[in-house]
């Protein structure tokens, strides 16, 4: 039930971040990565956005998973140099508009060094600079 239910999930979130790639685990939890062509690749074989997004439907596909199973929810997540890694521009906006979306039932916290590559309405910026090793809010 629990391997049908992340293949459900992780397709729903791929799906919702525009991923042109569907996946499917088996009862080993080896992975079948399908083109959207239908060509089976590897996720190493993915770009850095295609990565991300498959990431990113892991960790929410778990999220629900674990909400569903033991009825645990998570209203905080922390996402530390979440866009500072090689993310496409794109990857990075259908991510954003993901977590706005649930941002309705739960806080996100994005930790980057490159705030330029964010922007999100409705959203409160803290800017830290850590001087003579102690962090400290501008």
């Amino acid at each position: 039930k629990i391997i049908r239910l992340l293949n459900d999930r992780m397709n729903y979130y791929l799906k919702r971040l525009d991923a042109p790639v569907k996946i499917e685990f088996d009862e080993f939890f080896e992975d079948t990565i399908t083109y959207d062509g239908g060509i089976n690749i590897s996720y190493g074989s993915l770009s850095g956005g295609e990565a991300k997004r498959v990431d990113f439907a892991m960790l929410f596909a778990f999220r629900d998973i674990r909400r569903l199973q033991s009825n645990v929810t998570i209203n905080v997540s922390i996402f530390d140099e979440l866009f500072d890694s090689a993310i496409d521009g794109k990857a990075m906006q259908d991510i954003l508009n993901l977590l706005q979306e649930l941002s309705e039932k739960e806080c996100f916290i994005i930790i980057t060094h490159r705030p330029e590559n964010i922007e999100v309405e409705n959203c409160r910026v803290i800017d830290l600079e850590k001087r003579n090793g102690i962090t400290r809010i501008l």
